[in-house]
């Protein structure tokens, strides 16, 4: 063929020529200078997500000839970066209508770390991002007082609900819980009952007994 382009001079000069092998030297260097990244992208809406949201996820595929592909859909592989026994997860991204060049799909953050997204085309991956879910801080959402859910925790439990400017006679409120014990102080002598008096003389008896047949003195 480049033995043949020279005749595409004859009658017209250079014009037919330089534009073949202009256009030709364009598309064959395009995708050396731009590189196979930009063909392929995922990026994650969040980066950091509260366990439990959404992480909304769009990808970008382009073919060979950096025109949007005839595919539907685009493959994502969803997997932990800790090591974990999880299998990896098939994600089914959809195709946007309106900018066919990319892929939309959304999932919930089920698993607390650090996440891997990446986008496979041919078996291979190609294109990949990571996103983090992390455990919610409900107390810093919204730090303003909830008088009413106050007043309603105080009525269930049986307590009652104070304004700050209350402080000072809250005590007054406060009911005391005591409990008298009586502790009687009368003392007993223990020779008073006549069952010690009656073991002490028998032990008593029993050891005169055994000295005087044993001959003891």
């Amino acid at each position: 063929m480049t033995d043949d382009t020279w005749r595409l001079r004859r009658l017209v000069g250079n014009r037919w020529f330089y534009r073949f092998w202009g256009q030709v030297t364009r598309f064959v260097g395009a995708a050396r200078l731009l590189g196979p990244s930009k063909r392929f992208s995922v990026s994650v809406d969040p980066r950091e997500v509260v366990l439990g949201n959404e992480v909304k996820i769009l990808a970008r595929m382009l073919g060979p000839d950096f025109k949007p592909t005839s595919d539907e859909e685009a493959l994502l592989i969803l997997e932990r970066v800790e090591d974990s026994d999880d299998r990896p997860l098939e994600i089914h991204a959809i195709r946007n209508p309106v900018r066919p060049e990319y892929y939309e799909a959304s999932i919930e953050a089920r698993a607390l770390g650090e996440h891997r997204i990446s986008l496979i085309d041919r078996e291979e991956e190609v294109a990949s991002t990571v996103y983090r879910a992390v455990v919610p801080q409900l107390e810093y959402a919204d730090p303003r007082m909830d008088r009413t859910r106050l007043q309603q925790i105080a009525a269930l439990s049986g307590g009652k609900y104070h304004e700050v400017t209350d402080a000072a006679n809250v005590a007054e409120e406060v009911e005391a819980l005591e409990r008298e014990v009586p502790i009687s102080a009368e003392r007993e002598p223990l020779w008073d009952h006549r069952w010690v008096l009656a073991l002490f003389v028998l032990l008593l008896t029993v050891e005169w007994i055994l000295r005087k047949v044993v001959r003891l003195p």
